[in-house]
């Protein structure tokens, strides 16, 4: 009986052993993809990106088709893309930036509502006009600095509530330069 045990444990033991060599294995042959300093030379550092992120809220009631849609709040301006003055997010660095918007129909109209890089449409957001719709859109864009992107109002009329509640919103970050 002590004889067996013995063995038992052996076996395990062994067991354990294959395993972790594969494990190690494994992990050396991820470790292909990581980029290995010259000898006597430390790793480089990760790369950083700069951090890059706004949120605008609660259109004005005076929003009209054919404008740019006007923004009283901000919530966001990490990087200080968002240039209150003008309604718009200005690309402080070149990168890969997500935008998305939202916005409610009016009770008895629709709206259509564009994204525009630099004046020019990208993606559309279509809220029909009963009982409040909702509409939305997002895009990932690439980005030069000094790029604009806007939204504008092309048809139609949306709703904001009179009170401290925000129906449309804009918000965009930097995913990577």
């Amino acid at each position: 009986m002590h004889n067996r045990g013995s063995v038992l444990l052996v076996i395990v033991l062994a067991a354990l052993c294959v395993r972790a060599q594969d494990e190690a294995a494994e992990e050396e042959d991820l470790d292909v993809f990581r980029p290995r300093p010259a000898p006597g030379l430390r790793r480089p550092p990760e790369p950083t990106y700069p951090s890059v992120a706004f949120s605008v809220r609660k259109a004005r009631t005076d929003s009209r088709p054919g404008t740019r849609v006007q923004f009283e709040d901000v919530l966001t301006n990490g990087g200080e893309g968002w240039d209150t003055r003008n309604n718009e997010f200005v690309a402080p660095y070149d990168g890969f930036y997500f935008f998305i918007f939202h916005a409610v129909s009016a009770f008895n109209s629709d709206f259509t509502m564009a994204l525009n890089l630099n004046d020019r449409y990208q993606v559309t957001a279509y809220g029909k006009s009963s009982d409040y719709e909702h509409g939305s859109n997002s895009a990932v864009l690439n980005l030069e600095q000094g790029d604009r992107v806007s939204l504008q109002l092309e048809q139609g009329i949306i709703y904001e509530h009179p009170g401290n509640e925000a129906y449309t919103t804009f918000s965009g970050f930097l995913i990577y330069t």
